[in-house]
C-alpha cells in the first residue's frame, strides 16, 4: 500500500524515505527508498533510537497522555547525543506540544551530527498512529529552511496512505 506513496515522495523531493510502523512503544522499519544522491543517509534498522531526539520517536511521544510521557521520562536516561539534543524536559515537552499541532517532527542533528530528518504519522481506521513516513538525509542538502518546504509533502505522503488504510481525515 505504501511503497507507490514512498516512490512519488522520493521523486519530489530526492531525499531517502523510510517508512515506519509502530509496535508499542518501538518503532520498527519497514520499507526505505534511497535518495538517488551517493551522499545518503541509510538507517540502521535494528539499532536503538531514542525517541526524544528523533522525528519518529517524537511522532510517537506525542500522542501519549500527559501521564504516559512522566512514565516514559521518569524510565529515559536522557542523554545529549549532540549539541542540538533537547535534554531540558520542559523544552522538550513544549517541542512534543508543536510536533502534536503541527503533525510533524523534525531532528535537527539531535540524534546524530550531520542528519536532518522530518517525519509525518500514518493513521489507521480508528484514528491510531500506526506508523510515520520519515525523510532524512544530509545537512548539506537539508537545512531547517528546505525541511519547512519538504514538510507539506511529506505529510501530504502520510496522509494519502493513511487513507488507503482506511483513516478518514474528519
Amino acid at each position: 500500500i505504501a511503497r507507490p506513496h514512498l516512490i512519488s515522495l522520493n521523486k519530489i523531493v530526492k531525499e531517502s524515505v523510510v517508512l515506519h510502523s509502530y509496535d508499542g512503544e518501538r518503532m520498527l522499519f519497514i520499507e526505505e527508498v534511497h535518495s538517488e544522491y551517493p551522499l545518503r543517509i541509510i538507517p540502521e534498522p535494528e539499532k536503538f533510537a531514542p525517541h526524544y531526539c528523533t522525528a519518529i520517536g517524537k511522532l510517537l511521544l506525542a500522542v501519549k497522555t500527559e501521564s504516559e510521557l512522566e512514565k516514559y521520562f521518569s524510565e529515559t536516561n536522557i542523554e545529549k547525543y549532540t549539541p542540538n539534543t533537547i535534554t531540558n524536559l520542559n523544552k522538550l515537552k513544549e517541542h512534543l506540544i508543536l510536533v502534536a499541532r503541527d503533525g510533524v517532527a523534525y531532528d535537527e542533528e539531535e540524534w546524530h551530527p550531520g542528519v536532518m530528518a522530518i517525519a509525518a504519522g500514518i493513521r489507521d481506521e480508528e484514528e491510531r498512529l500506526i506508523g510515520c513516513v520519515n525523510l532524512l538525509g544530509p545537512t548539506v542538502r537539508l537545512s531547517k529552511k528546505r525541511l519547512l518546504k519538504l514538510a507539506p509533502y511529506v505529510k501530504q505522503c502520510a496522509m494519502k496512505i493513511s487513507l488507503d488504510l482506511g483513516y478518514r481525515d474528519r
